[in-house]
């Protein structure tokens, strides 16, 4: 089992705990607390973390600027043979869909599949092999821009979560972690820490920033 320090939100066993009958949800003294402190981001960025990207399958795409995200991850316990693994997640507004209250889809955030986002070119799940790490998930490839007036909207939306002739389109992200030994089942944190993405155009080039 990993350490993963500060708070309370996952409850791990103690190696000398008997585990061959059901144990009770109550914490007890024979409980260890595993948990995860939020994360802490660096947008300053280096040349390093700097990326330039165009999107050559659509027409009349700008040159989109953007820095790679700092993550700090607070000092997370590396173990031999576990896999950390950053999930983004996608703020949705709630849309109705099919015109039936049925189908309405409620405003939260979302998980796309890694098939699926790889597929649309943004990732939506990163491999965490430091304490910081400056992570790449196509940042640019979560918006595109209008071909006439280069106005940009967020990729992958409905209605609500577009703009329309708009200098700057604004995307909502939320970070949780994956940690899987191989062996037990992997763990699946809450969300951890939270950042807006920031699309701005200026013509023939655009840039993606960052508010947290």
């Amino acid at each position: 089992m990993s350490t993963i320090p500060s708070g309370t939100q996952f409850i791990g066993l103690a190696s000398t705990v008997d585990t061959t009958e059901r144990r009770s949800a109550t914490i007890n003294a024979e409980s260890a607390a595993y948990t995860m402190q939020y994360l802490k981001f660096d947008t300053s960025g280096d040349a390093v973390s700097f990326v330039i990207s165009k999107d050559e399958s659509v027409s009349n795409q700008p040159n989109i600027y953007y820095f790679k995200l700092g993550i700090d991850f607070g000092g997370l316990e590396f173990v031999e043979g576990t896999t950390y693994t950053l999930l983004i997640d996608r703020w949705r507004f709630a849309e109705w869909k099919g015109g039936a209250s049925i189908n309405k889809r409620q405003g939260r955030f979302y998980h796309e599949k890694p098939a699926d986002a790889i597929g649309n070119q943004r990732l939506s799940e990163v491999e965490i092999t430091s304490n910081f790490q400056f992570v790449d998930f196509n940042q640019d490839r979560y918006f595109k821009f209008d071909p006439t007036n280069l106005s940009p909207n967020n990729t992958g939306m409905g209605y609500k979560g577009r703009t329309k002739n708009a200098a700057a389109s604004y995307l909502n992200l939320g970070f949780r972690l994956r940690i899987d030994n191989g062996v037990d089942a992997p763990i699946e944190t809450d969300y951890i820490g939270y950042v807006q993405m920031v699309a701005f155009s200026e013509g023939a080039f655009a840039t993606v920033s960052y508010r947290y």
